[in-house]
């Protein structure tokens, strides 16, 4: 027998276990309590193989969330941690104006990472993969130790994305097939963009052209770039502001709805943008397709478009951008941005360089509007909203 003295103990044990017991018990019956997971925890010093396991575990145990979002944000940590991404990233400074014209905001950010320099062709030229900057051989190379890139498949492509280097957007990421091919802009760039927002709804992919002059840096390899946007709180970009442009009349809106609910409109925009937008993929690309073609071929080899992809509820967002190498920035614009408009110049952040003197500096933000109506007049091939309404309409006549 126990005596009282030992019977206290016991009986304490007894009541503590009991309590563990019911921490651990559901209505569902009993469930073992599960310790943290840390074999999936992303460390400086793991290899590019090691990364690599491991995002394919943290993709996996995201489940019916996207994966594809939950693997940029660990490796975002990791990148910022193990100095890939700079400390300098956010040191920018962005200001707003006020285009009244189009009654849309724009941004001209002044970014120090973006430096001001004007390429030599031949050099962005090279197809060698051997010497390409965007390469699969560059992650974990001697140039770039710290870069990490998580593997995916993107229309049945192989893929591999990594974080820009040069983030102008939230979790800036840049989309690069394993097999080195030259850029090109086309219905696939469509079909692509619209399979990446399907696995990734949170982010808005976005292709340049296939010219040096229309925003393609690196032509020699195939690439896309891709950005968080499904934070509500953050501020859209411009071109996602752009009311419906009104006929010659001002009368109505130019829009056409076609077979599979898929609808055409025309934007108001200093940029000649046409939107797609319905729930068939299939319907909006062809139509896509078929209007870059129409375009490409009104002037071959100079005629390219940039894209705008998103998925908004259960609708896709096409946004074709209509581009000609022929339209380019005059030379009193290049001394102030020589690097070539891109698709987020057009969508309404005028990337600058850190400004040679202050003096263009202080221009830049006293005169911002007329800057930025300058560059974008420069570089739109088209003089107002029924030209493009005529190139639409000649799209939806022609055959395949």
């Amino acid at each position: 027998m126990l005596n009282r003295a030992e019977k206290q103990p016991l009986c304490l044990f007894i009541i503590f276990s009991l309590l563990l017991l019911g921490a651990s018990w559901s209505w569902g019956g009993f469930k073992p309590p599960v310790a943290s997971d840390q074999s999936s925890v992303l460390h400086v010093k793991d290899s590019q193989a090691t990364v690599s396991e491991k995002l394919k575990v943290i993709a996996s145990a995201a489940g019916a969330a996207s994966p594809i979002a939950t693997v940029v944000e660990h490796l975002h940590r990791l990148n910022t941690t193990n100095g890939y991404l700079s400390k300098d990233r956010h040191k920018v400074e962005t200001n707003s104006f006020w285009l009244a014209e189009y009654n849309l905001p724009w941004r001209i950010q002044i970014n120090p990472l973006r430096g001001n320099y004007m390429p030599k062709l031949p050099r962005y030229r090279e197809t060698l993969a051997s010497q390409c900057k965007i390469c699969d051989h560059n992650i974990e190379s001697e140039k770039k130790p710290n870069l990490r890139a998580y593997d995916f498949t993107l229309n049945d492509q192989k893929y591999f994305l990594q974080e820009s280097p040069f983030p102008m957007l939230k979790n800036h990421l840049v989309l690069i097939p394993h097999e080195h091919s030259r850029m090109r802009a086309d219905q696939q760039n469509v079909e692509d963009g619209l399979d990446f927002v399907s696995q990734a709804p949170e982010y808005t992919f976005a292709s340049n052209s296939c010219y040096f002059w229309t925003g393609c840096s690196i032509p020699g390899h195939h690439h896309y770039q891709a950005y968080y946007s499904g934070n509500e709180q953050e501020k859209p970009l411009p071109i996602y502001l752009a009311s419906v442009a009104l006929d010659d009349e001002q009368q109505e809106m130019i829009r056409y709805t076609e077979d599979h609910g898929v609808s055409l409109s025309v934007l108001h925009f200093p940029a000649a943008v046409v939107l797609l937008a319905g729930e068939d993929t299939e319907a909006i690309a062809g139509q896509a397709g078929q209007l870059i073609r129409t375009w490409k071929k009104k002037d071959r080899n100079q005629n390219t478009v940039n894209l705008l992809i998103r998925k908004k509820g259960e609708s896709y967002e096409v946004r074709i951008i209509l581009r000609s190498a022929r339209y380019r920035p005059p030379k009193h614009l290049l001394s102030i941005k020589s690097e070539p408009m891109g698709w987020l110049e057009l969508a309404g952040m005028l990337v600058m360089p850190q400004p040679k003197t202050e003096k263009i500096r202080e221009r830049l933000i006293s005169e911002g509007e007329e800057t930025i109506q300058d560059f974008m007049r420069s570089i739109n091939p088209f003089k107002n909203s029924q030209a493009i309404l005529e190139l639409v309409e000649k799209s939806l006549h022609d055959s395949p």
